[in-house]
């Protein structure tokens, strides 16, 4: 199926989002930081990145507009589940579908969320 970048902060989302996908036939790479991913991303083309917004030294805002200067065709999800007290995750999904995200998801998602999501943003 597809090769798909995920980059997270937390070990946990990144192992239920590759059992997810993984068990959709697609091919998943994982990063646990923006910079790592990033590299990742320069080292190998894949067809969708799925980035978090709120990570530490590099938000996924920023990991965005980075790829979109690299390659400005690859699918691009955001999700995030930070700051939901304040609203800030909403409008921080609106500022990445701004950014070029093809989509976006707020944690916490189920299984057939995400795959939807997935399967989406590869056919837009």
């Amino acid at each position: 199926m597809a090769s798909i970048l995920v980059i997270d902060d937390d070990p946990d989302i990144l192992t239920i989002v590759r059992r997810y996908l993984e068990s959709s036939g697609h091919e998943i790479d994982l990063a646990l930081s923006g910079s790592d991913g990033l590299e990742s991303f320069r080292k190998r083309a894949h067809d969708l990145i799925i980035t978090d917004i709120f990570m530490p030294k590099q938000s996924g805002l920023t990991i965005i507009q980075e790829i979109r200067r690299i390659d400005s065709n690859v699918k691009i999800i955001a999700f995030s589940g930070g700051n939901e007290a304040i609203g800030m995750g909403k409008f921080m999904l609106r500022a990445a579908e701004e950014a070029g995200a093809a989509g976006t998801l707020e944690k916490p998602f189920t299984r057939e969320e995400l795959v939807s999501s997935v399967e989406e943003a590869l056919s837009s």
